[in-house]
């Protein structure tokens, strides 16, 4: 097994999302082999509705494994394919089942949170979707009452008619569920930017957070997702980039680091990987920011 997971006092933690190739623990060894302190993961193939067993010696095996490293939280992401605002009855019914699979897994697993979008209206009024998509949140948590993991809505680019591009979007679904206190927010800095909000300087990032903040409480806000951008302010197209190499760049990722509410968050990266080395790299740059922003060195 790696070495244990050390956070580097006076920075945020970073981590990654690992591939779970071989099963949850040897996501896990990845993690602590690239010097993540929290880690995201899916527990599933992303792309395809077909399920694999999670197996009770997997499970077991990360638990224990987990137990002798100091690591965490752990995120479990839920598949692409998920719209709970679908009008083909299937493709929401599998949409809330997956989400509910991933939380019952995630419990199994003793992970902290379960990430996941809502999908898009297509032709649907915004109204009509957003009664959809609390019908199937409601749905999921009761399907899964008694778990512990807490269901994070991440917020979207923007592109096409897709849901949840702004917090006031995903804070009025939220607040209309049945057991609000078991759904929280994950932010992400490329989907903020992307969706027109320029999240470079501090006042951008509170204008993004306001209706938490003025909404459920920022304590509601659990999990950042750090990802610098590959398109423009504005473009609502949901490409992310090298830490620090994209329009958000350095000076923008300081402010996500340096931000009071944000800084104590996990903060995961989703950065491409065009190479091998290139989480490796990722990593060692966002901690590089974060020490100059922070005052603790070059």
């Amino acid at each position: 097994m790696p070495r244990r997971a050390t956070t580097e006092p006076g920075l945020p933690r970073f981590g990654l999302h690992v591939s779970a190739e071989g099963g949850p623990q040897r996501a896990l060894e990845r993690a602590l082999d690239l010097r993540c302190e929290a880690f995201q993961l899916f527990t599933r193939n992303p792309r395809m509705w077909r399920l694999t067993p999670l197996r009770d010696e997997d499970v077991l095996s990360f638990r224990l494994a987990r137990s002798q490293q100091r690591i965490g939280p752990v995120i479990v992401h839920t598949m692409y394919l998920i719209n709970l605002a679908s009008p083909d009855t299937d493709l929401r019914e599998r949409g809330i089942a997956a989400i509910a699979e991933d939380l019952v897994r995630a419990d199994r697993l003793g992970c902290e949170y379960v990430v996941t979008h809502v999908g898009a209206m297509r032709e649907l009024s915004p109204s009509a979707a957003r009664r959809r998509v609390v019908a199937a949140l409601n749905n999921v948590l009761a399907r899964t009452r008694g778990v512990a993991p807490l269901l994070l809505l991440e917020n979207s680019a923007g592109s096409g008619r897709v849901i949840g591009s702004s917090f006031a979007e995903l804070v009025r679904m939220a607040d209309d569920v049945r057991e609000p206190d078991r759904v929280g927010y994950a932010v992400d800095s490329a989907h903020v930017f992307q969706a027109g909000v320029d999240v470079r300087t501090r006042a951008g990032i509170d204008a993004a957070l306001e209706p938490i903040a003025c909404g459920p409480g920022l304590e509601r806000l659990r999990v950042v997702h750090l990802n610098d951008s590959k398109t423009r302010l504005g473009s609502n197209h949901d490409r992310h980039e090298h830490i620090g190499r994209g329009y958000i760049g350095r000076v923008g990722i300081a402010e996500w680091v340096m931000h009071p509410v944000l800084r104590p968050l996990p903060m995961i990266l989703e950065t491409p990987i065009y190479q091998d080395g290139d989480d490796r790299r990722n990593l060692s740059r966002v901690r590089r920011i974060a020490r100059k922003a922070l005052g603790g060195g070059p």
